[in-house]
């Protein structure tokens, strides 16, 4: 495993926020990403990614991953530290006003035009150009703001994978799969993915019952 800290534009002096990504596995095979709390206020997701990091490098020390994985355990750092009156504001920037799971670019016209003529019938050719593409338009890019810099660290990353899954599970959620086992199964192992769900919820549960108290006394005063 080896880690990888992304550094985003300062919203004011003195401070920078940065996204860490932890790496697993050979990319020269399938590649995987994984990120949680693209809202910032789903805890379970980042318990879920706490567990499946310690998976991820045990089955990569005994040879077993079948792929590479990039995971992105807080993928919102702008997020957590939004708070008002003891309530953490996690689905919209307090700033813009916008929901943290919108308005990210869309490259589809950019790209036709640049790779017009370049493309051929090797699938594997065309997949290495168009992310080849991606990533230059990612790197020669200059976001504007905070919010505009983490949106396109995070697109960065995951245009780059086969498989891409975006973890999004509310304190709230009680009853929902923390992922899916028939997506990642073939690449991480039902038994392993079991064990992950299972540890994480056990972590879960305890913030959710607080959550569900918190709504009990605010409808009953």
């Amino acid at each position: 495993m080896h880690q990888q800290h992304h550094s985003l534009i300062s919203a004011s002096l003195g401070t920078q926020r940065e996204i860490i990504s932890f790496h697993f596995g050979e990319e020269k095979y399938k590649q995987v990403y994984i990120q949680t709390a693209l809202h910032g206020d789903e805890i379970p997701g980042m318990a879920v990614s706490w567990y499946l990091k310690q998976k991820l490098m045990a089955l990569e020390s005994a040879g077993r991953l079948r792929a590479g994985f990039t995971l992105v355990p807080v993928a919102n750092p702008l997020a957590l530290s939004q708070h008002w009156q003891g309530t953490h504001l996690g689905r919209f920037h307090s700033e813009s006003g916008q929901d943290f799971n919108r308005r990210f670019p869309s490259l589809g016209e950019k790209l036709a035009a640049e790779l017009d003529g370049s493309l051929t019938p090797n699938e594997s050719e065309n997949k290495r150009l168009i992310r080849d593409a991606i990533d230059r338009h990612y790197h020669d890019v200059i976001a504007r703001t905070e919010l505009e810099a983490q949106r396109f660290t995070l697109m960065r990353m995951a245009s780059q994978a086969d498989l891409m899954i975006d973890h999004q599970r509310a304190a709230s959620a009680a009853e929902e799969p923390a992922i899916s086992a028939e997506v990642a199964a073939p690449v991480i192992g039902g038994d392993e993915l079991a064990l992950v769900t299972a540890n994480a919820e056990d972590i879960a549960a305890p913030r959710r019952e607080r959550w569900r108290r918190s709504r009990y006394r605010k409808r009953s005063t």
